[in-house]
């Protein structure tokens, strides 16, 4: 496989969905991401572009990783979910360590070694950008107002942020289908809200530095791996995917934005999936599942795992 690594330069200020509709992550998963491609496929090329996106996917031929931030010329990777042993390890180190989400590639072997500088990278993480609340009037009926979560990256004078994802793919013309879509969903807005102009970015193509691209093709040979995306095993290799690992759970939901699917808006099925960072010594296919619930088309949820290699 190679890789490329995409930065979404936005625009505008996003809103991810954080369980309130006044709150807003910062950063989304690699199933947002395919869910907005698939939109957008369908949009530009039709029932066949779709398939196509489906296919290369399903096939093992296209990995996305969640998206991740970056500031300036440094890209952030999820903290592993594991114990890390360390020197230092008081009441008041443990309490920074929980607050870290990120860390820097280039910090990434210090905190798995146990000497990483925790109040500089939380110092560091605080460019990343803030949260803003939007209080909106609702048009449509006489409920009152109501408050929007806006996540705005840094100042692009002093601090150039934003997300990126690392696409991994088989064949060039592969990361060309998907940089043209990178270029709709862009256009269109990704996250809630792009109705009000949120989610707006422009994708900026980048190789992957060495020291990372390591990590990513030859991931087999190191001991133990992390994920980068949102990832579900097929039942025939949960079990021993699971052996060994350290993981967090995420729910994964919400309603299917189709308007071919049915007469009125329906959920999609919950589906309970491995968080980017989880830390696993088996390696695993995943799939992108169908999550339709007797509409009119299936409906895909993209939970396939992007691995990186790491020594502890």
């Amino acid at each position: 496989m190679k890789y490329a690594i995409y930065k979404l330069s936005f625009s505008t200020g996003v809103h991810i969905g954080d369980g309130r509709l006044s709150k807003s992550r910062a950063t989304f998963q690699a199933d947002v991401l395919f869910s907005a491609l698939c939109q957008e496929a369908i949009k530009v090329m039709g029932e066949t572009g779709l398939q196509q996106l489906v296919n290369y996917a399903k096939s093992g031929q296209l990995y996305f990783s969640d998206s991740m931030p970056y500031i300036n010329d440094a890209l952030y990777l999820p903290k592993p979910m594991l114990r890390i042993e360390r020197e230092d390890d008081d009441s008041s180190i443990k309490k920074q360590v929980k607050k870290l989400t990120y860390i820097s590639a280039e910090h990434y072997s210090e905190f798995l070694k146990g000497c990483l500088d925790v109040e500089e990278e939380l110092f560091r993480m605080e460019q990343f950008g803030e949260t803003e609340v939007r209080t909106r009037l609702n048009s449509r009926d006489d409920t009152g107002p109501y408050q929007v979560g806006v996540f705005h990256f840094g100042d692009k004078k002093s601090h150039n942020t934003g997300l990126y994802i690392i696409v991994a793919y088989a064949e060039t013309e592969i990361l060309d289908f998907i940089e043209e879509l990178l270029y709709h969903v862009g256009y269109e807005g990704i996250g809630g809200k792009v109705s009000s102009g949120l989610g707006k970015f422009e994708p900026v193509y980048e190789e992957v530095p060495d020291n990372l691209l390591q990590r990513l093709v030859h991931y087999e040979v190191y001991p133990c791996k992390i994920t980068l995306s949102v990832s579900l095993p097929r039942d025939e290799e949960l079990s021993k995917a699971l052996e060994g690992a350290s993981y967090g759970i995420i729910l994964r939901s919400g309603f299917i934005s189709s308007s071919d699917y049915a007469e009125h808006f329906q959920k999609k099925q919950d589906l309970y999936c491995l968080q980017a960072g989880s830390y696993i010594k088996n390696v695993y296919e995943g799939d992108i599942y169908d999550v339709s619930t007797g509409g009119r088309h299936a409906v895909y949820r993209y939970a396939k795992p992007m691995f990186m290699g790491v020594d502890a």
